[in-house]
């Protein structure tokens, strides 16, 4: 379920940033490597106990 969630993140931000004009196609290796980057930063506070500020409770398998 994770590497779904990861995928459609990053499907997501590729399309905006391009749809945007912030990266042209051309720079693939660029949009993945922040598409990576932003996703892992979503997942992350995905993650976050909303109710318990910092605090960190286990995903669901």
């Amino acid at each position: 379920m994770r590497i779904i969630q990861r995928q459609v993140i990053k499907g997501i931000i590729i399309q905006a940033m391009v749809q945007s004009g912030v990266v042209m196609t051309g720079n693939a290796d660029r949009i993945e490597a922040g598409a990576e980057a932003a996703s892992n930063e979503i997942l992350e506070e995905m993650k976050m106990d909303p109710s318990g500020g910092n605090r960190k409770r286990p995903m669901d398998k």
